[in-house]
């Protein structure tokens, strides 16, 4: 008798280890690692806070007060060479707070608010 849930078992146990079927055994070879890159180089001469300045004082040119820096982030261009610079500030118009986005170009030196 204990032969039949014997059998079961291992039936069972072979059912559950062939869901591991498509997963390969990554200790057989080698883990491929991502090629090195160069480390970014912001251009020259450009600090965050010469693009902030810019967008709050293009927020307070459309009429927007109460202005905060939320965040900043570099955006690079096809070469890897940062082109311009996103601005997230939260901003208050009308009794209504909510975040803007501002675009400052390095190319041009101009900030250009986009609500959201």
């Amino acid at each position: 008798m204990a032969l039949k849930p014997t059998i079961a078992l291992l039936a069972l146990g072979a059912v559950a280890l062939t869901a591991c079927g498509p997963f390969p055994d990554a200790r057989a070879r080698s883990i491929a690692r991502p090629a090195p890159m160069a480390p970014v180089q912001p251009a020259p001469g450009r600090p965050a806070n010469e693009a902030e300045s810019a967008c709050f004082e293009a927020g307070r040119a459309a009429g927007f007060e109460g202005m905060r820096l939320v965040g900043s982030v570099e955006v690079m261009g096809t070469q890897g060479v940062a082109t311009s610079r996103d601005v997230m500030i939260g901003v208050r118009r009308g009794g209504q707070s909510f975040e803007g986005r501002c675009s400052y170009s390095y190319e041009t030196n101009s900030a250009r608010i986009m609500t959201l």
